[in-house]
Order: structure tokens, then C-alpha cells, then sequence
């Protein structure tokens, strides 16, 4: 059974293939493969138990990475972790309510805080991405 993130990404990526050669198609070949071995290494794990519209900004943002090189991800514009929640922003809401957005964890629990609070406007800068994403789900 496929994960219904990994099929919103396939039908998103394979309805790409209908206007390119298998030249042009073979990186995006590459990416499917890619996310389901994402999707199968996250299984359980509480990225799986978001919306689906926060799980499409994950996959954007960092897809689905929290580290790279056993470092948390952190972005030329100071955003970090898996959500990639902007620290200078961020940082002490984060800490006043108990969270370390180095955490894995935590930076997913206060992405989906700032979600329920202000909706998708904190990731606008991937909009691009993630409202594709979103768009094919509501299909």
C-alpha cells in the first residue's frame, strides 16, 4: 500500500512525464524513488501523523530532513529543522512553550503549532512547491 503522501507526490510527478522525453523524465524517475525510501524511513514517526498540507511543506522545505551530516539543517535565512522554522523569529514563542526547535520533534510539533495559528503564510517562500502538492490532493 502506498503512504498518501508518496501517491500525491507521484501524481503530481508523473502527470509531469506526459509532456517530457524519458531523457528529461529520468530525474524525476530518481525523486520517486527518493520518497519512498523517505516515506518508509518515517513510518510511525510523528511526520506521518500531520495534515497533509504540513507534510507537503516538509517534504518542500527540507524533504523530510531534519539533519544533514549529523548537524540540524539551518538555511541561509535562518530557518532550521525539518519545518524549517525561522530561528530569530521563532525562537523564544518555541521556548516559552517547552519546545527545542533542534529537536526533531519539537520543531515538527511547533510547525504544526504556527500552522493551526497562522495557517500556510509562514512557508511562503516554497509556496510554489507545496501548492502543487496541495492542489493534486484535492483532486
Amino acid at each position: 500500500m502506498i503512504a498518501p503522501q508518496l501517491w500525491l507526490l507521484i501524481t503530481v510527478l508523473t502527470s509531469q512525464l506526459a509532456t517530457v522525453s524519458y531523457w528529461d523524465a529520468l530525474p524525476l524517475y530518481e525523486t520517486l524513488e527518493q520518497a519512498e525510501n523517505i516515506i518508509a524511513r518515517h513510518k510511525g514517526e510523528i511526520i506521518t501523523e500531520l495534515p497533509d498540507e504540513l507534510k507537503s511543506i516538509a517534504f518542500c522545505e527540507s524533504r523530510f530532513r531534519h539533519f544533514i551530516s549529523n548537524k540540524v539543517i539551518h538555511s541561509k535565512t535562518s530557518d532550521i529543522g525539518i519545518m524549517q522554522i525561522n530561528l530569530p523569529l521563532w525562537k523564544k514563542k518555541a521556548e516559552s512553550m517547552g519546545l527545542n526547535l533542534y529537536e526533531k520533534s519539537d520543531n515538527i510539533k511547533f510547525g504544526k503549532f504556527l500552522y493551526e495559528q497562522n495557517g500556510l503564510k509562514d512557508w511562503s517562500a516554497s509556496k510554489r512547491c507545496w501548492s502543487k502538492l496541495n492542489e493534486t490532493s484535492l483532486k
